[in-house]
């Protein structure tokens, strides 16, 4: 990372004004819950965490519960569809958050090939062999005990972008995520993350699971902070380029 977009992400997290252009994939208006048609405009912090998820190929999305970062994801997987359409996406989440991924897609995208890896290991692999075979913007969602089940099949994917969902359960031995090839983009959301938290979950890891994946602690840490793009290494949402969290109190009036 450079000096100079190191700069400007600093400067971006000060702007109320960003109008990013509406990507072709990304829904004019969605339907609410009460089935009336609303115009589909992110939040000035929703736009500063598009152009930070743009600019890093690794980034820590912490920002407050409901404050949309699922939006703030999809919003910046259009982007990147609107440069590269035949991008392939993988989503690791917990199981229960599968039907709200799938669910959001649904509704602030149009276009999107989107997979659910779910139920046997038969009905996993047709939407992995229908994931691979897809053409255009292509998206798969699965939950992280599954995909470490299905981690020989995942583990030779190349040249997709990961985003890791409620990142933190990485810090039990029993939802490892499969570990990308190196160089591949990931994005990771969870509420109220911090430093402390994550270090704490990859020192767990460090004895726990490294029988199985080998040097786990390690490849995860490169993989969610070390990347040699971050030039930073204060956690705060003024410095970091890797990192930015926002509370709901001061983001959303009212």
């Amino acid at each position: 990372m450079s000096q100079s977009v190191h700069d400007r992400l600093k400067e971006v997290r000060q702007r109320q004004d960003l109008s990013l252009p509406r990507p072709p994939n990304f829904n004019d208006t969605f339907i609410k819950r009460d089935g009336t048609e609303t115009p589909l405009v992110l939040r000035p912090y929703q736009q500063q965490m598009v152009v930070h998820l743009l600019a890093m190929k690794r980034f820590v999305v912490g920002d407050d519960c409901g404050l949309g970062k699922t939006i703030e994801s999809i919003a910046a997987l259009c982007q990147l569809w609107k440069r590269d359409p035949d991008l392939k996406v993988v989503v690791l989440t917990k199981k229960s958050s599968i039907p709200q991924w799938e669910d959001e897609f649904g509704k602030f995208t149009s276009g999107i090939n989107v997979f659910v890896a779910i139920g046997t290991p038969k009905k996993r692999g047709k939407a992995h062999d229908a994931w691979e075979q897809a053409s255009g913007p292509t998206v798969l969602i699965q939950g992280y005990s599954s995909a470490c089940n299905d981690f020989g099949r995942l583990q030779h994917w190349e040249g997709y972008t990961l985003i890791m969902d409620e990142v933190t359960v990485v810090t039990s031995p029993q939802n490892l995520p499969p570990l990308r090839k190196p160089g591949s983009p990931v994005l990771g959301t969870h509420r109220d993350l911090d430093q402390e938290q994550l270090d704490g979950g990859l020192r767990h890891l460090q004895g726990r699971r490294a029988h199985l994946v080998p040097d786990v602690q390690k490849r995860l840490h490169e993989q969610l902070l070390h990347h040699p793009d971050a030039a930073s290494s204060q956690r705060s949402a003024s410095a970091d380029d890797r990192w930015l969290q926002r509370t709901g109190h001061r983001t959303v009036p009212g």
